[in-house]
Parts: structure tokens; C-alpha cells; sequence
């Protein structure tokens, strides 16, 4: 064989053993790529785990947010979550480990925003709202609350058959003769008055066919605590108050009855000078409630029967003082107090009710609209924001 024919051979041998490295260094590398995109895919179907608790967890409860470490197919996660008022930010983190034991990690960030979907409005407020008035504590009428008309009778189209009805988780006592309720008395503790007779004669409801005593003792209504974080965690505030708030003048927050405004005022309440708001609105007030000046309710909307279309819900006191009209149902974690010589076209709810002064309160339903908090017509949901991978 000749030189050129033996530096033929020769090439064309590393050659192919060129080529046979080539393709098994070729054959390596793929089978790599593959066990790392593995991986990977371990890893980020361990992060979705994770972000899909975290989902689970903000879904029951906004504000009980903590998901532990754990695995998922053979990969783990670790999640964290910054949760505020109404939005929140879930960081979920995969992590699988190769042959070799070196981590592969997959990140996943999702923003999401609460927000509460209603099942529809209920038909009726829940029954410790139904009331003209209700006091967790003892209920004094005496002589000093007098009117021409009544103390507490039925404002609007359906007084001929609606009743003005009072209760109290506690004692009833009437003083005098003097105060007219045109609906029933009831009563957890005892029923007593002086005359003997004033107890019957100022209880006189408006629609009473089966002639039924005008008071009785009753079992307790439930009264739960006024919480006031936790309904506008609930709720989702439209607007919150840096401390507190002075009501005054003419607003129009847009609410609906399907879609009621809600306020959040981070410290007291202070309705002073005339006040008139239309549409559908609620306050959650952290502190305290009062009325020194008029505050009427605006156009509405809404066609169907006689209701409320404001609500004021604090956590403190509300008082009434002077002689101011105020539209609303009320509904005290504290004491509801009355002096002078207000006018009150709602229905009111406190831990105790204290009537000082000439008080007339004309009995308007409370709006279920107001109170789905409550009477379990709504769910909170989620609505993702962003979402990214790396």
C-alpha cells in the first residue's frame, strides 16, 4: 500500500472516530437537555402546587394566608404571601434536585385583588335588624320622650300593616303614660312598668290580627359582635379615611343597591350641618357616631318597597343630639344614645339604648342590600391581577 493510500486510511479512521465522539458527546448533551427540562418541569408543577394552596387559603380566608413548605411528585415548594386590605401577592417557589443532588428551581408570582360576588339579595335583613329598635341591655321608656304623633311608629307606604316592633335582650320597663310604640314589645328578662297598665297601653301595633299580646317575653335574638375589620376585609372598602370624618353638604358615591358604596372611616363619624346622600352607601366606622345636624337620603335608584338606603355601623358609641333628622339604620357595637329632639326615619341596634329628650323614630325597614354581611347572601372571591414564570 502505498503513502497516499495509507494517509487515506488513516484519515478517514480519525474521521469516523471524530464523527463516533461527535455524535456520543452529541447523544449526552441531548439526554441532558431532556434530564433538565425534567426537572424543570418537576419544579414548576411543584410551584403551581404551592401557588394553588396559596389560592385555596386566601380564598377561605383573606386574611389567614400562611402555607407551609411541602413536595409535590417528587419535587418541593416554598410559597410567601403579602396579603393587604384587599390585595395580595403569592410567590411560589419549585425546587427539584438532579442525580448529582444540584437544585433546579421555578419561580411563579401571581398578584390577585378580592372582591365580593353576590348570590343575590336576601329578601329580609337578618332579625336583629328587623327591629324599630333593639338593645342588647335593659330598655327604659319613660315620660321624657313625648310627641304629638307617636315616639316610634311606621314611616312610608306600608304603615297600615307594618309594625314599629321594640326588643331587648334584657329587662323592659315603661315609666308613665306617656310613650306610644305602634308596634310589639318583647322582651328576654322581665316586662314591668309603673302604672301597671302603661305596659300595656304603650305598646300598640299597627297590624295585630290574631289580637296577640302587645308584649311578651321572647327568646334571646342573637346580636353578633360588631367587627369591624373583618367586615371591610369582607366587604372590600371603596374608600378609607385617614383618620376622622366630617360629614357635610350634598354626596353622590355612585352605590347601588346590587353594588352599595362602601366606606371605611378609620376613626369617628361626625354628621354636622345639612347632609344629604343619595344612592346606596355604608360606613364602617372604627370609632364613633354623631349627629349634630340634619342627614337626609337622596335619590336611590330603586322602585320596590320602602326601605333604607343608608347604613352606619361603628364600632363605638352613636349619639343624637338636637333637633336633627337623620335617615338610616344604625347598628352600635356600643351604646346608642338620644337627647334633644331627633328624628329618626331607620331602625336602630345597639349593646344598650338610652332615649333622653323628645324622640321620634319613624320605623323604615332595613335594607337587605345593607346587610349581606350578615345574612350570608354574598361570597368573597378572587380575581388574579398579573401572573409570571422565570
Amino acid at each position: 500500500m502505498g503513502k497516499v493510500a495509507l494517509v487515506i486510511v488513516g484519515l478517514a479512521t480519525f474521521v469516523g472516530m471524530f464523527v463516533s465522539i461527535s455524535s456520543r458527546d452529541n447523544l449526552n448533551g441531548s439526554r441532558e437537555r431532556v434530564a433538565g427540562q425534567q426537572y424543570e418541569i418537576l419544579a414548576r408543577n411543584a410551584a403551581l402546587a404551592g401557588l394553588n394552596k396559596a389560592e385555596q387559603r386566601l380564598a377561605e380566608d383573606f386574611r389567614g394566608h400562611t402555607v407551609a413548605p411541602s413536595s409535590f411528585d417528587g419535587a418541593s415548594y416554598t410559597v410567601s404571601v403579602t396579603a393587604g386590605l384587599n390585595q395580595a401577592t403569592v410567590t411560589s417557589v419549585g425546587t427539584a434536585y438532579t442525580a448529582e443532588g444540584e437544585p433546579v428551581r421555578f419561580n411563579i408570582r401571581a398578584e390577585y385583588q378580592k372582591f365580593t360576588q353576590p348570590y343575590g339579595i336576601a329578601e329580609s335583613a337578618p332579625p336583629f335588624l328587623s327591629f324599630a329598635v333593639l338593645s342588647e341591655d335593659n330598655l327604659l321608656l319613660n315620660g321624657n320622650i313625648l310627641s304629638d304623633i307617636c315616639d316610634i311608629c311606621v314611616d312610608g307606604d306600608e304603615a297600615s300593616t307594618l309594625n314599629a316592633n321594640m326588643h331587648t335582650n334584657g329587662n323592659l320597663h315603661v315609666t308613665g303614660n306617656s310613650a306610644s310604640v305602634k308596634g310589639f314589645g318583647t322582651h328576654v328578662g322581665s316586662g314591668t312598668s309603673v302604672p301597671k297598665k302603661a305596659l300595656r297601653n304603650t305598646f300598640q301595633p299597627n297590624f295585630n290580627p290574631t289580637g296577640a299580646p302587645t308584649t311578651q317575653a321572647v327568646e334571646l335574638i342573637p346580636v353578633p359582635p360588631l367587627d369591624v375589620t373583618a367586615m371591610v376585609s369582607a366587604l372590600s372598602a371603596d374608600s378609607i379615611s385617614a383618620g376622622d370624618v366630617v360629614l357635610s353638604g350634598d354626596y353622590d358615591f355612585g352605590g347601588t343597591r346590587e353594588e352599595p358604596y362602601v366606606f371605611h372611616v378609620r376613626g369617628d363619624l361626625d354628621c354636622s350641618g345639612g347632609t344629604t346622600l343619595s344612592g346606596y352607601v355604608m360606613f364602617l366606622v372604627d370609632g364613633n357616631v354623631e349627629f349634630t345636624g340634619n342627614l337626609h337620603g337622596g335619590p336611590t335608584g330603586y322602585d320596590g318597597p320602602d326601605e333604607s338606603n343608608i347604613a352606619f355601623y361603628a364600632a363605638g358609641d352613636v349619639t343624637f343630639g338636637g333637633n336633627v333628622e337623620v335617615w338610616g339604620q344604625v347598628f352600635a357595637g356600643g351604646d346608642i344614645w338620644f337627647s334633644g329632639t331627633p328624628d329618626v326615619y331607620g331602625n336602630i341596634t345597639g349593646d344598650g339604648v338610652h332615649f333622653s329628650g323628645n324622640v321620634n323614630i319613624f320605623y323604615r325597614k332595613a335594607s337587605p342590600a345593607l346587610t349581606t354581611y350578615w345574612n350570608g347572601s354574598s361570597v368573597m372571591r378572587l380575581k388574579r391581577l398579573a401572573y409570571s414564570e422565570w
